[in-house]
C-alpha cells in the first residue's frame, strides 16, 4: 500500500512539472510574439498572450481528466472582487513597509518624479494585473490543487514554491534574487490560496506587490512615479520584487 501510495505521489509531481514546464513553452512562445509589438503594446500582449497560455494549458490538462474549471475553483463568486481587492491592498502594504525601512534607516526620501503621472502609470502598469493572474492560475490554480490531492499542505507549498522560482530562472531572473523574491512571495500567496480556497486574493496580493516596484522603477524605469532621494541626488530603488 505504501509503495502504491509513493507511485501515486511520484505520478502527481510529474503531472505538476509537465504543467508548469507546458505553460513555460508557451510563454516562451508568447515572448518572441510581444518582442516584435511596439513598446506600448510589449506589456499588454505579454500579459495577454500569457493569461491566455495559462488558461489553454489547464484546459488541457483538465480535458484530459474530464473535469472542468470549477472543479478547480477557477470560477467567478461571490467573493472574488472583495478577495482580490483585500489581496491588493495586502500587497501594497506588504511591500510598501520596504521603501519605508530603506526610509527609516537611511538618509533618504520619497519624492514624485515630475515626468510622470500617477494616471498614467496605472494605465501603463494595468497588464500587471493580468501578469499576476496568469502566475496565479498556473501554479496556485491546477497545479496546487492537484499537489494537494497527494502531498500535505507543507509539501505542497513548497514544491509549487520551487517551480514559480524555476519559472523566474528561465525568464532570465538570477538565482540568487530568487530567495527574497519568487520564492517567499511565492509561500505567501500559496499560503493565502490556502485560506482563501481559490486565486483571487493571491492575484491581487501579487498585483499589489508588483505595482509597487513598478512605482520606484524596480521593473521599468520609463514611468515610475516615485524615487528615492538624498541631500545630493535622486537614485532609483533596489527592492526585490517578482514581476516577470
Amino acid at each position: 500500500m505504501k509503495e502504491i501510495n509513493r507511485q501515486s505521489k511520484i505520478n502527481y509531481a510529474i503531472k505538476t512539472i509537465l504543467f508548469c514546464a507546458s505553460f513555460t513553452l508557451l510563454l516562451v512562445a508568447v515572448s518572441f510574439l510581444k518582442s516584435m509589438a511596439p513598446a506600448p503594446w510589449e506589456r499588454w500582449l505579454h500579459g495577454i498572450g500569457g493569461t491566455v497560455a495559462a488558461l489553454l494549458t489547464t484546459l488541457l490538462f483538465l480535458t484530459a481528466e474530464r473535469k472542468k474549471f470549477a472543479d478547480i475553483g477557477l470560477v467567478l463568486q461571490r467573493t472574488t472582487l472583495k478577495n482580490f481587492f483585500t489581496g491588493l491592498l495586502t500587497g501594497l502594504v506588504l511591500m510598501g513597509l520596504l521603501p519605508g525601512l530603506v526610509i527609516a534607516v537611511s538618509g533618504f526620501s520619497i519624492v514624485v518624479n515630475p515626468k510622470s503621472s500617477i494616471t498614467g502609470f496605472l494605465i501603463l502598469s494595468a497588464p500587471l494585473i493580468l501578469m499576476a493572474y496568469m502566475e496565479e492560475v498556473a501554479f496556485r490554480g491546477y497545479p496546487f490543487v492537484l499537489l494537494k490531492e497527494k502531498f500535505s499542505l507543507r509539501q505542497s507549498i513548497l514544491i509549487s514554491t520551487l517551480l514559480f522560482a524555476l519559472y523566474h530562472i528561465a525568464n532570465g531572473w538570477p538565482v540568487q534574487t530568487l530567495l527574497f523574491g519568487p520564492g517567499s512571495w511565492g509561500i505567501l500567496f500559496a499560503i493565502t490560496a490556502i485560506h482563501t480556497n481559490g486565486i483571487s486574493m493571491p492575484t491581487g496580493m501579487h498585483y499589489g506587490v508588483n505595482l509597487t516596484t513598478a512605482a520606484f522603477g524596480i521593473s521599468d524605469q520609463s514611468f515610475k512615479p516615485l524615487d528615492f532621494k538624498t541631500r545630493q541626488r535622486t537614485v532609483a530603488g533596489k527592492l526585490p520584487g517578482i514581476t516577470g
